[in-house]
């Protein structure tokens, strides 16, 4: 299993991984703006991060793999990852056990399989000090968020499809509850062809893994 030593700068609003720094993602304002001044990076920075209310991704430009860190702060408001995640000891008390994280990675292997969602290549570990917990190394989807639904002139027949892929799963909470389809959770593949689901996490956990 890859491992990565992680430290968070929470003055700098920048995350080290095995020494490379990630920076805010500049293009990612509907998924980043809960983030309070964030320094600004360096123009030759590849290295971003994307934090929303849950979940922490990482992915280099160019690169075809990117790493997700997954807890269970969507709940609550005040344990918003963006809120939690420069504060160590909340971090580590939010994510994920390493059978929650395999059974996110079986969503994402046969969602994938449909071309709903980015590929799963299986758990990795984090290193923050002598703390450790569990993450997934994910396909890196290089296209971007449609602005509007109906610039994807099948998003209801694939919505419909995803519903269908979830309940086939037996995905956690009701459909209509977990699917958050909001046009900052969708990303087009590189040749704008497929639309995929990017916001599977904690919440899609059957109940006896929550």
């Amino acid at each position: 299993m890859d491992t990565y030593n992680i430290s968070l700068d929470p003055r700098r609003k920048t995350i080290s991984l095995n020494g490379k720094i990630y920076y805010a993602a500049q293009n990612e304002k509907a998924r980043n703006w809960m983030i309070k001044d964030p320094e600004a990076p360096p123009e030759e920075n590849k290295n971003w991060y994307v934090m929303g209310c849950s979940n922490i991704y990482f992915y280099t430009e160019g690169e075809d793999i990117g790493l997700k860190i997954l807890t269970r702060a969507g709940r609550y408001t005040e344990r918003h990852i963006y809120l939690t995640a420069w504060k160590n000891k909340k971090l580590l008390w939010l994510v994920l056990n390493l059978e929650q994280i395999n059974k996110i990675c079986s969503y994402h292997y046969e969602l994938s399989k449909k071309d709903l969602a980015p590929a799963c290549f299986g758990a990795v570990l984090f290193q923050m000090g002598e703390e450790a917990f569990y993450g997934l190394s994910l396909e890196h989807v290089h296209g971007s968020s449609p602005e509007q639904t109906e610039d994807f002139p099948s998003f209801k027949e694939w919505r419909k499809k995803l519903k269908t892929a979830i309940r086939e799963q037996k995905m956690g909470f009701p459909v209509g509850s977990c699917m958050d389809t909001r046009l900052a959770n969708l990303k087009y593949s590189k040749d704008g062809k497929k639309l995929f689901y990017l916001d599977i996490e904690y919440g899609h956990l059957p109940k006896e893994l929550r």
